[in-house]
């Protein structure tokens, strides 16, 4: 014992709650069918199935193309490039995706020359088209070689696996595994700005009113270049935003700082908020929202002092300059993290759930824990919204650094619940809050555009630090400040470099788009 404190052997018991999972809403299968389907959550894998259901608003695509790369993909017996196609479009229409069978085609060219083919392959393709790309296996550097082609040149794409393509229990459409196109058509739709499914209206109990109607959420994240990254790697800060009352659909916007910059540059989080209120506003009858949930990720709780001083005001900063009243803004803003050591065992077998046969000891999904174990201040809570099946879960640490809004603890602690479960292209609830994760994809993407750059040393633009020397003449360490400037002035280079593409533009004397995909992309989550 020292100081009062004695250490147990033991782990600390105690009780908690548990919050009930959502009840979620699709389309009945039938076309002629409008009422509504809501599939069963199995409380044991907090999990649904898309057997013999339809998206609540399916998208419109134009045609759907197949492509298969050159000793990436070899066809399994039965399985023909003009197959996939034909089962795809099938599935996608039994989920009442419109779709027309496109072009089948093929590499004809070694990789080095495969971003020149696809620019090539996408000059044949239409808005609103998408291209299949068939893989024998995952390759980073192809599949970044084809997204940033794609979302460059404006066309939507997505990347299947061989193994996952191949025969198997045929639905009643024949063809292939239908499970695996489902999954698949949940990507496509979130592409084209449709909603694979929605909350039930038991969402009402939590946003009470209009404040439902009169609510945006926003999500952010930023990622950092690692260890022995190329000098002039820069972080990447995306935030995206949910468009109406569903709480579905996000656009997002994407800026590049300086590497290590945990903040968001106040600038860029301000002109990325800025546009997601006017996104929001384009979708709700010319209104702005009065109030904002801000779930923010990739932030350490040492920086937590920085991010209330630095990028909570550019909530309303943004919020004034899209025409706004500061004052009449309630915003809500919680940290989310997973790097933490705090886990959590059921005490009984009927808490948990089996595991290959055995009760593997995680929580079932709705674990809530606000107290015990945590602080008073800031608010703060953990949640288990998923299902751990492999290894020891670990439940979300939510920090609420702000709350001005009309939403109680008991509320919003539900409502992050409830957003769990609207990670369009799963079937299961997720980890962490939704908002979080769409921009943690999104940052991915990012990735994605300059990993060709970052692993050839080469490549250009290249960086180097300055030296730095002393009164005396004798070279000395630089400073912070001189590094981030050197930093900054990296970043400025870049985005102004062929890799960061074409699209990007902030000439005050030009219309500016400061995100570097092409506009076709923008009415849709085609990062998902």
């Amino acid at each position: 014992m020292h100081n009062g404190f004695q250490l147990d052997s033991k782990l600390i018991r105690f009780a908690a709650k548990k919050l009930s999972l959502p009840r979620l809403v699709y389309k009945q299968k039938a076309a002629d069918d409008t009422t509504d389907s809501v599939p069963e959550i199995n409380e044991q894998r907090a999990s649904w199935n898309l057997q013999d259901v339809a998206f609540t608003n399916p998208g419109a695509l134009n045609n759907l193309h197949v492509f298969s790369m050159y000793n990436h993909y070899k066809p399994l017996q039965g399985s023909t490039v003009v197959n996939i196609r034909r089962d795809f479009v099938r599935q996608l229409k039994a989920h009442r995706v419109v779709a027309t069978a496109g072009y089948v085609g093929q590499q004809e060219r070694g990789d080095d020359e495969l971003e020149a083919e696809l620019e090539h392959w996408f000059s044949l393709c239409q808005k609103d088209d998408c291209t299949v790309v068939l893989l024998s296996k995952k390759n980073f550097d192809i599949y970044a070689k084809i997204k940033r082609v794609g979302d460059f040149l404006g066309h939507h794409t997505i990347c299947a696996i061989e193994n996952k393509i191949k025969d198997g229990k045929p639905n009643e459409i024949g063809g292939f595994c239908w499970q695996h196109f489902s999954n698949m058509a949940l990507k496509v739709n979130l592409k084209l700005g449709g909603d694979n499914h929605w909350l039930n209206d038991d969402l009402n109990e939590v946003l009470v009113g209009e404040l439902r109607n009169n609510t945006m959420i926003l999500g952010s994240d930023v990622t950092h270049p690692g260890h022995g990254a190329k000098i002039g790697y820069p972080s990447i800060a995306c935030v995206v935003g949910t468009v109406d009352a569903k709480f579905m659909s996000y656009r997002g916007s994407m800026r590049l700082q300086a590497g290590g910059q945990e903040q968001i540059d106040e600038a860029n989080l301000c002109s990325m908020i800025m546009e997601r209120l006017e996104t929001w506003k384009s979708n709700n009858n010319e209104r702005l929202p009065t109030t904002i949930l801000f779930y923010r990720d990739g932030v350490s709780e040492s920086q937590f002092a920085a991010v209330e001083k630095l990028e909570i005001p550019q909530i309303k900063e943004a919020y004034k300059k899209a025409g706004g009243k500061p004052d009449q803004l309630r915003v809500c803003f919680l940290v989310f993290s997973k790097r933490h050591h705090t886990r959590f065992y059921a005490a009984d077998k009927e808490a948990s759930y089996k595991s290959k046969g055995k009760i593997n000891g995680n929580v079932k999904a709705g674990l809530l824990v606000d107290d015990i174990v945590t602080a008073p201040k800031p608010t703060k809570f953990f949640l288990q919204s998923h299902c751990a099946i492999k290894g020891t879960a670990r439940s979300a640490h939510y920090y609420v650094l702000r709350n001005d809004t009309n939403i109680s603890e008991a509320n919003l602690k539900q409502l992050t619940m409830i957003l769990c479960y609207t990670f369009g292209r799963s079937t299961t609830g997720v980890s962490y809050a939704t908002p979080a994760y769409v921009a943690d994809r999104l940052c991915d993407r990012g990735r994605s555009y300059i990993r060709l750059w970052a692993e050839n040393k080469y490549a250009k633009p290249v960086f180097t630090y300055k030296k730095y020397y002393g009164a005396d003449g004798t070279e000395r360490k630089a400073t912070d400040k001189e590094i981030l400037d050197e930093k900054n002035a990296m970043v400025k280079k870049f985005l102004h470099s062929p890799v960061w593409g074409d699209n990007y533009e902030d000439d005050p004397n030009m219309p500016q788009r400061l995100n570097p995909w092409h506009p076709n992309l923008d009415d849709g989550m085609f990062w998902m």
